[in-house]
C-alpha cells in the first residue's frame, strides 16, 4: 500500500539505470511483468508488512512495464497517490525493494502485450482502490495493489502472484484493527506473499544503504509495541490528536476508497509523527555513540519511546 514515511526520504544511490532503452535495477535487467514489492521506512508500511495475515518484509506491490514510447514504468495502486510512475522515480527511495519474475520463459512477452492492451483500453488513474477486496471475488475490482497485479497476470493467462489470505485467527489485534478500519483485517494480503509463490523466482532484493540497520530494528520494535499493546487489550483512539493530523483528516475526508477515511488518515499521520520523534532520538544516539550503540540498544529504546509518544494514540 502507498504509505506515509514519517521521516525525510533516505534516497541513497540510485539502483536503477537505463541502458539502450532497457531498465537495469541493482545490476539485473528488468522484464515486462516483473513484480516489484517494497517497503518504505515508515511505521504504516512496517505495520502492514509485519502484522498482516501474510507477514513478511513488504507492504506494497506493483508491476514493471514499458510505456508505448519505451519509457520504463511501474504500474501500481495506492491510496490517493499516482498509479503510473516512471521507474526512475519509483525505484530507489524505499527501505527495501525486491523483484520477482514468473518462471515461464514466455511470461515477459505475454505480460508486455497484455499491459499495452490494458493501458490502451483503460485509464489507470481511474482504477478503483480498496484495501480489502471481496474475498469471494478476490481478483476483480475494486482492487488493492496486490489484486491489481493479480488481475494483470490473469488477463495475460498467467498464474497470479498473490493468493487470497488463509483464514486468520481472530486475535485481539485482528479484532481491534478490523474495528478501527471498519473492515475485516483477515482479508488483507501482504505484498510479501509473492515470496513463497513457486510460480515466481526472486531476481534481486535491494536494501537502501542509507538506512542504518539500527533504525530499522528500532522501527520494528516501534510497530511491534503497537501490536503488543493492542494484544494486551488497548484500543485505538478513533480521531486524530495533534492539530496537523486533525486538519489533514478533515480536509481529505474520503479519497477514492473506504480505506481513506479521516480516522485512518489520522492513524497514518499520528504514527508518522510519533515515529519521527523516536527516530530523531535514535539518530542522535547513533551519531553520538557510534558502534557502542547496538541494535539491541536501539530495540530497547524504541520500545520505551514508543509507549511515551504513542500515549495519545490509544484510548
Amino acid at each position: 500500500m502507498g504509505l506515509l514515511c514519517g521521516c525525510a526520504p533516505l534516497l541513497g544511490p540510485k539502483p536503477l539505470v537505463v541502458r539502450d532503452g532497457r531498465a537495469v535495477f541493482a545490476g539485473h535487467q528488468l522484464c515486462a511483468g516483473d513484480v516489484i514489492v517494497s517497503r518504505v521506512h515508515g511505521p504504516m508500511s512496517m505495520l502492514l508488512a509485519r502484522h498482516s495475515p501474510t507477514p513478511g518484509d513488504f507492504s506494497h506491490a506493483g508491476v514493471f512495464g514499458y510505456a508505448a514510447d519505451g519509457t520504463p514504468m511501474v504500474y501500481h495502486l495506492r491510496d490517493g497517490g499516482r498509479r503510473a510512475v516512471k521507474a526512475k522515480r519509483y525505484l530507489g527511495p524505499h527501505g527495501v525493494t525486491a523483484i520477482y519474475r514468473h518462471r515461464r520463459p514466455e511470461a515477459s512477452d505475454l505480460m508486455g502485450q497484455h499491459l499495452r492492451q490494458w493501458l490502451a483500453e483503460n485509464d489507470i488513474h481511474r482504477t478503483p482502490f480498496d484495501l480489502f477486496p471481496d474475498p469471494n471475488h478476490f481478483d476483480e475490482p475494486p482492487y488493492n495493489c496486490n489484486t491489481f497485479v493479480n488481475a494483470l497476470y490473469l488477463g495475460a493467462g498467467l498464474d497470479r502472484p498473490f493468493e487470497p489470505p488463509a483464514p486468520t485467527p481472530r486475535t485481539a489485534w485482528v479484532r481491534e484493527i478490523s474495528r478501527f478500519v471498519k473492515n475485516d483485517w483477515t482479508r488483507l494480503t501482504s505484498a510479501g506473499a509473492v515470496v513463497h509463490n513457486p510460480a515466481f523466482r526472486e531476481v534481486v532484493v535491494w536494501h537502501n544503504p542509507r538506512i542504518d540497520q539500527r533504525l530499522t530494528v528500532g522501527l520494528e520494535a516501534f510497530v511491534d509495541t503497537i501490536h503488543s499493546e493492542v494484544e494486551a487489550g488497548r484500543h485505538f483512539r478513533p480521531q486524530a490528536q495533534r492539530l496537523p493530523a486533525r486538519l489533514v483528516a478533515a480536509c481529505c475526508g474520503r479519497d477514492d476508497a473506504d480505506y481513506a477515511t479521516p480516522q485512518v488518515m489520522a492513524m497514518h499521520i499520528n504514527l508518522a509523527d510519533a515515529w519521527a520523534r523516536v527516530s530523531r532520538r535514535l539518530m542522535r544516539l547513533i551519531r553520538r555513540d557510534g558502534d557502542a550503540f547496538t541494535k539491541a540498544d536501539a530495540r530497547d529504546l524504541a520500545r520505551k519511546l514508543a509507549l511515551v509518544h504513542l500515549e495519545g494514540f490509544f484510548e
